[in-house]
């Protein structure tokens, strides 16, 4: 776990589009690149928690944010992260 940054590893199926996305940053700005179609804004839902992974673990700094495994999920709201 990044204690500096955002940690993200998910999985999940959007139709027959298969989400399964691992990174880990240092605390700087974070760019999701890829053709239309290819889950970019999905990634993102699923991290801010608008949408919920089928399984995974997403921590910002020492924070939990998401954790399927010990039925952690914080709300949005409680988040304090966002996109643009």
């Amino acid at each position: 776990m990044s204690a500096d940054g955002l940690t993200v590893a998910i999985q999940g199926m959007i139709g027959t589009l298969t989400i399964d996305v691992t990174f880990q940053t240092a605390g700087s700005p974070v760019a999701i690149l890829g053709p239309n179609g290819c889950g970019k804004t999905t990634i993102l839902r699923m991290i801010l928690g608008v949408r919920t992974p089928r399984q995974g673990r997403v921590t910002l700094k020492d924070t939990v944010l998401l954790d399927s495994d010990q039925g952690i999920d914080i709300p949005v709201e409680r988040r304090c992260i966002g996109y643009v």
